[in-house]
């Protein structure tokens, strides 16, 4: 069974974060004083132009690209702006799912060792109680337990997505930071995709952040839209000002 849903407030804050590509002359910022809340059950979406820093962004969240300023949050807890730096709890917390699954799914390895590794790494469980979970997420994310002896390559793209997913929910996260997960599928199976994440943030209060280029697929899913459009001067050195939009 999922876990008990979040109780509603702020999971994690982002206050004034700017972040740069490139080193000496060629430095620029793609990132200019964002301010972000994410709260739990709520799915924001980041749209704008290619290049205008939404991978970025959702990198700076992960910890894999540290902003040049600004703060993180994590409930009431600073939050470091390297993945090295946070606390084993913290990165917990916080899981990505990528926007290439086949790219990140071992192939030498089942579905079944790939979701036990994180279930092994951040909680310790023993192998019997590893078996009962996988077949728990592989339910949670629409796909049936025996795939768990399945290996990445024998399954459809949807469906290592869908894996993709469900190896982030093993950590248990309070946020889930999608890039461009749908932009490989048809338009049937993002759809899927899109219903899952909206099934999981009801049931288990995740705050989901998605990258998408497709506006008619976010259409009645979003509770917030970040428009990262260009600064007023539309110089790319000036970096990209995050804009909140209707959703």
């Amino acid at each position: 069974s999922p876990p008990p849903a979040r109780e509603k407030g702020t999971v994690l804050t982002v206050r004034g974060v700017s972040a740069h590509h490139g080193t000496g002359r060629s430095r620029r910022m793609v990132l200019a004083d964002l301010d972000l809340d994410l709260h739990p059950g709520t799915l924001t979406a980041v749209v704008g132009p290619s290049g205008c820093g939404k991978t970025t962004l959702i990198r700076v969240l992960a910890g894999l690209h540290e902003p040049t300023r600004g703060t993180l949050t994590l409930d009431s807890t600073p939050l470091a702006g390297l993945y090295r730096r946070r606390t084993r709890d913290q990165r917990r917390r916080i899981q990505l799912v990528p926007q290439n699954p086949l790219g990140a799914l071992n192939p030498a390895h089942t579905i079944g060792a790939t979701l036990t590794r994180p279930l092994k790494l951040h909680f310790d469980l023993p192998t019997d109680q590893c078996d009962t979970r996988v077949a728990e997420l592989l339910t949670a994310v629409g796909l049936p337990p025996d795939y768990a002896h399945r290996r990445p390559h024998e399954l459809s793209g949807g469906q290592r997505q869908r894996v993709s997913i469900a190896r982030a929910l093993a950590a248990d996260p309070d946020v889930l930071l999608c890039d461009e997960v749908t932009s490989a599928l048809d338009s049937t199976t993002a759809v899927g995709i899109m219903n899952l994440l909206a099934s999981l943030r009801a049931e288990r209060g995740l705050a989901v952040v998605l990258v998408t280029h497709d506006h008619n697929l976010i259409a009645g899913h979003t509770d917030d839209i970040i428009d990262l459009a260009a600064s007023d001067d539309q110089a790319p050195a000036a970096g990209r000002k995050a804009r909140l939009i209707p959703s």
